[in-house]
């Protein structure tokens, strides 16, 4: 066999993707490429159910090749693998974060490998290394400290004292509420980095796996094609116990983060309660000193109303002082306004103090009919 029908290609196809889960692709085009690699339909499916995780069609039917899939939060990768001419081919589908290039550099790293289709696994599991060990010192850490350092609570030595300096300042409601809506953020993007990180441990178990058993291999023409595959399947494997292990320690550190957070997460709730109570206290004192103030005018009230009815009442056209009969007769007209305006003021305050009972009995007196 010539040498040049032993190079191993690796190719991928990037494919931006809008917020409503629609590609950025005609579907004609889509189909075509999807066709064109021979995938599996069940790829397929997990692609139009944004899926995650890693799967594996390996024993497909005939005219389709080997295929896998891993779906992330930040992007869902398909490729499949032709035994007979050692080419990959994937489709990049980019869900959030445009990380392609990243993933592009650490495949360049691991060209060399490329006559077997988990090297993709292997350089997913390294990029994610290489991610953890960016985002997470410069996000999640970053605003844990910085909340640690507002508050005196946090691991290092020190805090005591903090703590009492600390305690002259009242927290603003309105930044601990901020500071809380932080730290959840934080531990969700802990929990979603474990969760990768699982995923990405079992990538890495299936290719040991896959190098141990040789079922995949069976499939690659004898000579040097299989040699090729062999050589790369085994340098991969060799080097899964280093990426194990630090993915081991990134564990225990992103569980430690989240200790932080939800310790740091109670601490906050506990100032919050605690502001929350002193502003109903002095809530409720402004309450007693307004209810002081309407007392207070409730009495100067009481004091002069009697005197300004009988003031104004005395002051009536209709009657005359002067007169030995006082009272004339038009005096009724004056009562004659006076008493039902005062019902119908009153039976307006009833009915606005009392509107929602005065709608369910309209309600019901609707429904009756």
């Amino acid at each position: 066999m010539a040498e040049e029908a032993v190079q191993a290609t690796l190719k991928l196809v990037r494919i931006e993707r809008d917020f409503d889960v629609t590609l950025k692709v005609p579907s004609t085009g889509f189909q075509a490429l999807f066709a064109a690699m021979r995938a599996d339909h069940m790829a397929l499916y997990l692609i139009c159910r944004d899926k995650d995780g890693y799967h594996e069609f390996v024993n497909c039917g005939a005219g389709y090749l080997p295929t896998r899939f891993l779906g992330t939060s930040k992007f869902a990768l398909i490729w499949t693998y032709d035994p007979h001419t050692a080419r990959t081919v994937g489709i990049f589908i980019q869900r959030r974060r445009d990380t392609f290039a990243d993933l592009g550099n650490v495949l360049q790293v691991y060209a060399s490998c490329a006559a077997t289709p988990y090297v993709v696994c292997f350089a997913i599991a390294v990029h994610q290394i290489q991610r953890h060990d960016s985002e997470t010192l410069a996000s999640e850490l970053a605003i844990l400290r910085a909340v640690e350092d507002r508050t005196g609570f946090g691991p290092h030595g020190g805090a005591a004292e903090r703590l009492l300096k600390l305690r002259q300042h009242r927290f603003d409601i309105d930044e601990l509420a901020d500071w809380m809506q932080g730290l959840s953020e934080v531990a969700g993007r802990i929990k979603n980095m474990t969760r990768h990180q699982r995923v990405a441990r079992q990538m890495l178990e299936i290719l040991v796996k896959s190098e141990e058993a040789g079922e995949e291999t069976a499939s690659v023409p004898e000579g040097p094609m299989r040699v090729r595959y062999e050589t790369s399947l085994q340098t991969l494997s060799e080097a899964v116990p280093t990426l194990q292990r630090q993915m081991a320690v990134d564990g225990e550190y992103l569980a430690y983060l989240q200790y932080r957070a939800e310790r740091l997460s109670g601490v906050l709730f506990a100032f919050l309660t605690h502001e929350d109570a002193a502003a109903n206290t002095n809530l409720a004192a402004a309450s007693k000193r307004d209810s002081s103030s309407m007392k207070t005018i409730a009495i100067m009230t009481m004091a002069f109303l009697p005197a300004t009815f009988f003031a104004a009442l005395f002051a009536v056209p209709s009657l005359r002082w002067e007169e030995s009969k006082v009272i004339q007769s038009k005096f009724w007209v004056y009562w004659a306004f006076t008493l039902p305006t005062t019902a119908l003021i009153f039976c307006i305050w009833l009915a606005v103090a009392n509107r929602a009972w005065v709608r369910d009995k309209l309600i019901e007196t609707r429904t009756a009919k």
